[in-house]
């Protein structure tokens, strides 16, 4: 899944007290895919907090204040829990056990100090990734950049927002992307690589909505660039790299 779009380049000088905790996605009827990066979030953290997130399914008989049966560990570090002072951890959601593709999932945190502390998430949807529109489907998932757009402007030491709409085909926006950086010289589809914008390159840059901010400082061994260049957008896949 990838977008890109053409610009020009010019050189330089040219929280209070925590609160109970309570999760606030996966939302109610939120459909989740297996297998991609996926961002639980929730309230009433506080500094210097590890907490245990698990899966959970409660097939058809979901009761709002029950988590239903334990499922498997989202959490790598298991017992330690998983560092977090803002409420929010990137997982990577497990294909749903068989049978069950579907709803009757959710999502407990519970910080490891305080075992009364916890929550669940409501109850939200889980596909096999099997399962999940492909690219090119009537309803499968797009991503589009929309800034820069082409002819647009940007000086290689200052900032510029990169703007792009993305939908996994299921109505979500959230995901990890590459952003990269190309040189519009004839060489291929976006031309020649030069650099990843993104600063997590090795996992790809989280966005949960169509904007992507950064700050761009792009330089070569001959000094701050000048000329045309190109975005490639992509989707990150954890275990494959970038697509």
């Amino acid at each position: 899944m990838m977008a890109r779009t053409g610009f020009v380049a010019l050189a330089c000088g040219m929280l209070g007290a925590a609160n109970a905790l309570k999760v606030s996605t996966p939302s109610k009827g939120l459909t989740v895919i297996a297998d991609r990066t996926y961002t639980v979030e929730w309230t009433g953290t506080s500094s210097d907090n590890r907490f245990e997130i698990d899966l959970y399914y409660c097939g058809s008989m979901c009761m709002e204040d029950d988590c239903g049966d334990w499922v498997t560990a989202l959490c790598p570090y298991g017992e330690d829990g998983c560092p977090d002072n803002e409420g929010d951890y990137d997982i990577v959601m497990p294909e749903p056990m068989s049978g069950t593709s579907g709803s009757g999932y959710k999502v407990r945190v519970w910080d490891i100090h305080d075992e009364e502390d916890a929550d669940c998430s409501d109850e939200f949807y889980l596909i096999a990734s099997s399962e999940a529109p492909s690219v090119g489907d009537e309803d499968g998932p797009t991503l589009e950049v929309t800034s820069p757009a082409s002819g647009d402007l940007a000086t290689t030491c200052g900032e510029y927002t990169v703007e792009f709409d993305y939908d996994n085909g299921v109505g979500s926006r959230v995901d990890r992307f590459a952003i990269d950086l190309y040189r519009a010289d004839g060489d291929g589809d976006c031309g020649t690589y030069v650099q990843s914008i993104c600063d997590k390159p090795t996992i790809g840059c989280k966005d949960s909505n169509p904007v992507r901010r950064g700050r761009w400082r792009v330089q070569d061994s001959g000094g701050p660039l000048r000329g045309r260049f190109s975005l490639l957008v992509l989707r990150y896949l954890h275990d494959r790299g970038r697509r």
